[in-house]
């Protein structure tokens, strides 16, 4: 199958009103996601429960903990996706970068154009020095978006995710420096 790629996107910070539109996104990939968002969607099994986690996810972002931004393609007005800057250690100025796509969108450069974007939100709005992605080696599709956008391969580690069923993966690790 082929896909049109999509080039316009539109980022922004997840708001308040945004639950529903949240709860939707994840609902639709579901059993997708939740193997490596097990936090994100057993956070969204309802629109209620969305509403809570976004109210969260705000408190968050207030606190500079962590930041969660939806994707829009210009084409749609619900968003295709989500991408989060989390795990940060601002003495050290790192942290984790995660996204998720809505299928019917994968393979459109979505995902690596999010990426981008976040790594420019990053090292620009938050003054990062450093930020990381822990892929499981099985998904060379995000394996391709974390090195398409500048990412280098650091290691592998050992037993260092545990999925929604509980199973413990490897992941490699790839970080990307902000230029001097």
């Amino acid at each position: 199958m082929t896909h049109e790629r999509i080039e316009q996107l539109t980022v922004r910070a997840i708001q308040a009103d945004d639950a529903l539109a949240l709860f939707t996104l994840v609902d639709r990939d579901r059993v997708r996601f939740s193997l490596y968002f097990p936090v994100s969607t057993s956070r969204t099994s309802d629109p209620g429960s969305a509403a809570i986690y976004v109210r969260e996810l705000l408190a968050q972002a207030h606190a500079k903990e962590a930041f969660c931004f939806l994707v829009f393609a210009d084409e749609t007005p619900a968003p295709v996706g989500a991408v989060f800057l989390k795990s940060f250690d601002h003495r050290v100025g790192k942290c984790e970068l995660a996204y998720f796509t809505a299928s019917a969108f994968q393979c459109r450069g979505v995902a690596s154009n999010a990426v981008a974007w976040a790594v420019d939100e990053a090292f620009r709005t938050h003054a990062m020095q450093r930020l990381f992605m822990r892929i499981d080696p099985e998904n060379a599709g995000s394996i391709r978006v974390a090195e398409k956008n500048g990412f280098e391969r650091e290691g592998l580690m050992r037993r260092d995710f545990r999925t929604s069923d509980g199973r413990l993966l490897d992941v490699i690790v790839f970080a990307k420096l902000r230029e001097a």
